[in-house]
């Protein structure tokens, strides 16, 4: 009958459906060009000086950036450990109840001991751990020398792997390896000429590398801000005597002050798009500008 087909075509409630009061609705689907590479890294940190504001915003943002991206048909690739309470177990929290959880497009990079910390119950069927061997490496290295030859390895190969990569925050200081994680993983993305979108207001790497580069409309006094981080990296000693002791010559404030230069020439021979900027403040849409610009870099 009529009144028995109308039944049939009526819509599921919602409440009916497992996960849906956790997902954003109405994110229309991306059409990729063919062959294009669908995976993007999200690289986040807290910054040195947030408060519980600033934490709860980058949280938040944080969490809306993987969900968008996952429900319009993005891979997400994060490079992070497994502490309690950290952006990676947020990462999880945040994909449980999407489809890209549960087709696994969701990838954790992870390196030396940060493998062994993965709690193995917590992660089946939705993340792939992808486990980044760094070789070998000089006689006589450290474990202090050796992690942070393992955490740049993984970066470089993470970026590598991504069309992009979307920054968040970002600490400066305290970082285990050669220098700020953030910041090297942006560095790695200007030098191999993979597109970065930057969220500018929420403090840390991100609104460094956005000043650094000359975004048009920010607060009197960054330049100020700027200059002080630069003072501090070039002087921080732990850094320095990391980088010593591992021959290396790519220091921090280099790597920030390297934004001021032009990007290399994206694969094929293109000139490589500047970043983009994302100024709004507010998370959710925050979070939609970042969607915005990818869906144009691969639609």
């Amino acid at each position: 009958s009529r009144a028995a087909g109308s039944d049939r075509r009526r819509p599921v409630p919602a409440a009916t459906v497992p996960w849906s009061t956790t997902i954003t609705p109405h994110v229309r689907p991306v059409r990729f060009r063919s062959g294009v590479n669908r995976l993007v890294a999200v690289s986040a940190s807290m910054p040195d000086d947030a408060d519980a504001e600033l934490t709860a915003r980058i949280d938040a943002v944080f969490v809306q950036v993987t969900k968008l991206l996952l429900l319009a048909g993005f891979e997400v690739a994060y490079g992070g450990d497994h502490r309690r309470g950290g952006l990676t177990r947020r990462l999880a929290d945040a994909a449980r109840g999407t489809i890209g959880f549960r087709g696994g497009r969701v990838h954790n990079y992870l390196t030396g001991p940060d493998k062994a910390r993965v709690p193995e119950d917590e992660f089946i069927g939705g993340i792939n751990i992808i486990d980044v061997d760094p070789g070998p490496g000089e006689p006589g290295e450290g474990d202090e020398i050796r992690y942070g030859r393992a955490l740049s390895e993984m970066r470089r190969r993470m970026t590598e792997d991504c069309v992009a990569k979307v920054v968040i925050g970002g600490k400066f200081f305290d970082a285990a390896g050669f220098g700020p994680g953030v910041l090297e993983e942006c560095f790695l993305a200007h030098r191999h000429g993979q597109p970065l979108v930057l969220l500018d207001r929420f403090g840390g790497v991100a609104a460094a590398v956005s000043e650094m580069i000359g975004t048009e409309g920010r607060a009197a006094d960054t330049d100020e801000e700027l200059a002080k981080t630069l003072v501090r990296l070039e002087a921080d000693v732990t850094y320095l005597e990391r980088i010593r002791k591992a021959k290396r010559s790519s220091k921090p404030a280099d790597q920030l002050r390297a934004f001021a230069e032009p990007a290399a020439e994206a694969k094929g021979g293109r000139p490589t798009a500047p970043p983009k900027i994302v100024t709004d403040d507010e998370p959710s849409q925050a979070a939609r500008q970042v969607l915005a610009h990818l869906r144009r870099l691969v639609e």
